[in-house]
């Protein structure tokens, strides 16, 4: 599928970064029960850097923090070092979480995303520059989002109440910038 996506969640970081703009559209895939994250993962994977040919050393995943399986997907599948994987948590005061797709009552899950290293040049300078930095050196290039199974479905209807779900899907795409 081709989604066309506005944004407005972060609306008043348009403009600021190269990362954040009004426009944009996810090519990607849904499925409804016939793979999940294994398939997902890897298949993003052999996309980027068989298809399109972008050197494995400047992909950096990212995954929810608590989402020990895309871990081991990543680490133990995909052979990714764990140093180059960077894991996102809730902020413990608003509860948000940049790994974690949540939209109220709707589908809801751990996420994981792959970001691209465009060097140094791009970068903040800080010596602590990485993925999730504000500067515009780490470019998210792939997304991928799944329901939450089980215990974690179980703890959003509790958040959220008992007429949400978690979800029964997984979709990933391809971001394309305009």
């Amino acid at each position: 599928t081709c989604q066309k996506c506005v944004r407005t969640g972060d609306i008043d970081n348009v403009g600021k970064t190269a990362r954040h703009l009004t426009f944009f559209e996810m090519l990607g895939n849904f499925s409804f029960g016939d793979y999940f994250k294994h398939e997902a993962i890897a298949w993003s994977w052999e996309f980027l850097t068989k298809v399109l040919g972008m050197p494995e050393d400047r992909l950096y995943p990212s995954i929810y923090g608590e989402d020990e399986e895309a871990f081991e997907i990543w680490t133990k599948e995909i052979g990714v070092p764990a140093e180059r994987i960077t894991r996102f948590y809730r902020d413990p005061e608003t509860g948000e979480c940049d790994n974690f797709w949540e939209h109220g009552a709707g589908p809801c899950g751990p996420c994981s995303e792959i970001y691209f290293d465009r060097g140094e040049k791009y970068g903040c300078g800080k010596p602590d520059c990485k993925v999730g930095c504000d500067c515009d050196r780490f470019m998210e290039v792939w997304g991928w989002q799944g329901p939450l199974r089980g215990a974690g479905e179980q703890e959003h209807r509790h958040r959220h109440g008992p007429g949400t779900s978690g979800g029964g899907y997984a979709g990933c795409g391809f971001r394309v910038r305009h």
